[in-house]
């Protein structure tokens, strides 16, 4: 029986080249189980067990028993053994104990089914493979040595233009250290130049810092004049709004003294009149007559001389009413103007109360001054009479009562 290995065998040669490009770069020597080995011995025992799997796989007459027992724990170490040797360079002491230990496994495995003919060849088979493996380390190792020999002659180079490019360096800095001579000359016939400058120099600064002290004290008036022009400003705009609305006030205090003296003058018509409609002096129609009966005629007579006062003592005291609740109006505006700009300065940070404050000013100074005398009011002091006789409940049989009241006994039959 022959084993199909191929793709096992392709695995172990993989491993076997990155094993052969990494050989260089690893340690000489390392432990395992706490004795000390080489990497060469490690590299012998790999070799050697490629070329027993190799030769067992190219047999023909393996015991198809001992294969079946023992294949999968042979070709299963395969994939193993390669990614030890992928992962051994991250860490080689671990990798190289663990590739240790499964070329151990596949030994101890493979061994039965190495056939007896195979076994009498295996140790001149063996020797063979070192060598070859020897050779293909030497000639890895001399190319590398090929290779360090080429980036040495570039370095070499490399060096020699750069010994150039130094000596032209060293020209440049000849040259600069003339000009720097040069230069020094001249900062020191600069420097006398300077201390012959110096105090005129001082001077200068003495005068600027004279004309910045200046500068700062004229800001300084600068601001003080602009918040008195804001102040001035202010007041100017609380002056103009309210001196408006001072002069119709005024205006209305002086036609409510006339209202008061004219007040007065229809008092005196009252009396004057209560007088002579109550005396003889007119020679008026008696309210009751000599039959017991009120006198229409007479009631109408006195009425006609005393209302005329009545009406405009009334007319003249809804006038001085009106004036009045017009005169508290105009004032408010007046004290709400000047008193605008100083809420709005308070309430500079807050948006909303700005908002709510100029509502507020329009509301006040927007609104018209007759809706205080929009009230409906009785024209008469009869008007307000009948009025009330007719809103109020009662207020007409009251009214019959007094009436009946005033007539003599014995006018009611």
């Amino acid at each position: 029986m022959k084993p199909q290995w191929d793709s096992q065998i392709e695995i172990l040669n993989n491993a076997l080249a990155i094993w052969e490009q990494n050989q260089p770069d690893m340690p000489s020597t390392f432990t395992y189980q706490g004795t000390p080995l080489t990497t060469n011995d490690l590299d012998k025992s790999l070799r050697e067990m490629i070329g027993i799997v190799q030769s067992v796989a190219s047999c023909d007459d393996i015991d198809p028993m001992l294969f079946v027992v023992h294949q999968q724990s042979i070709i299963n170490i395969f994939p193993q053994i390669q990614q030890a040797i992928n992962n051994l360079m991250s860490n080689p002491q671990v990798y190289l104990e663990q590739l240790i230990s499964f070329i151990w496994s596949v030994h101890s495995s493979i061994v039965w089914l190495i056939p007896p003919n195979l076994k009498q060849q295996s140790y001149k088979w063996t020797t063979q493979t070192a060598a070859i493996g020897k050779m293909e380390s030497t000639e890895a190792l001399l190319k590398r040595l090929t290779d360090s020999v080429a980036i040495i002659n570039n370095s070499n180079n490399i060096a020699n233009q750069s010994d150039e490019t130094v000596r032209n360096l060293l020209t440049k800095i000849e040259g600069y250290e003339r000009e720097a001579a040069n230069a020094k000359t001249n900062a020191e016939t600069s420097s006398s130049q300077a201390l012959l400058n110096k105090e005129a120099i001082q001077n200068l600064l003495s005068d600027l810092e004279i004309g910045k002290n200046q500068q700062q004290e004229l800001l300084a008036k600068i601001n003080l004049l602009s918040e008195d022009a804001q102040l001035v400003r202010e007041g100017n705009l609380k002056a103009g709004l309210a001196a408006s609305f001072g002069s119709r006030r005024t205006a209305l205090e002086r036609s409510q003294t006339y209202w008061v003296r004219a007040f007065f003058i229809g008092i005196t018509l009252l009396i004057l009149g209560a007088l002579l409609t109550t005396t003889d002096y007119l020679k008026l129609q008696p309210l009751i007559n000599e039959n017991g009966l009120v006198d229409a005629w007479g009631i109408l007579a006195r009425v006609l001389i005393t209302g005329p006062a009545v009406w405009f003592t009334w007319f003249v005291a809804r006038q001085y009413g009106n004036t009045m609740r017009l005169i508290e109006d105009y004032a408010f505006k007046e004290a709400s103007a000047l008193a605008f700009i100083g809420y709005r300065r308070e309430m500079e940070g807050d948006e909303d109360m700005i908002k709510l404050l100029r509502e507020t000013a329009i509301k006040n100074f927007g609104s018209p001054p007759t809706r205080m005398l929009a009230i409906s009011e009785p024209s008469s002091p009869l008007h307000e009479l009948v009025d009330k006789a007719l809103h109020n409940k009662g207020g007409l049989e009251k009214i019959t009562e007094l009436i009946k009241s005033l007539m003599p006994n014995g006018t009611s039959k």
